[in-house]
């Protein structure tokens, strides 16, 4: 989930180019809207910004998961330098950082680097 700029702000778009998507650009209005488009599957939120060294380490393993899990799973990434309040109302304090939200709720989260496998085993054991 990257951050729109322009005049009618956009809080969240999906690049159709990014590993993390759901391989079509998708847009929301705001947060919410996410987890209710998705309210019945698993939502993986992975906060991170461009300017963080493990948050880059980490980049490779979520595109590892995105392939191990394929639409299993509905991934997105927050930058939480150009969204900040997103982050903060998560309590995003330590990056990089997955949250995993199911029907609204935040069901995991887990902070710095870990294995795709680790995450997978993990998110899996919500579904």
């Amino acid at each position: 989930i990257r951050g729109g700029g322009g005049g009618s702000q956009r809080l969240l778009s999906l690049p159709s180019d990014s590993p993390t998507t759901l391989g079509a650009a998708m847009r929301f209005k705001n947060f919410e809207q996410v987890l209710d488009t998705f309210r019945e599957e698993a939502v993986v939120i992975y906060f991170s910004t461009e300017k963080c060294g493990p948050c880059q380490l980490m980049k490779k393993e979520i595109a590892a998961v995105k392939e191990m899990v394929g639409d299993e799973l509905k991934m997105f990434t927050i930058d939480t330098e150009k969204w900040p309040k997103v982050g903060s109302r998560f309590e995003v304090a330590r990056l990089p950082c997955l949250v995993v939200f199911r029907e609204g709720e935040v069901k995991l989260r887990l902070e710095g680097v870990n294995s795709a496998q680790t995450v997978v085993e993990q998110v899996r054991s919500l579904l």
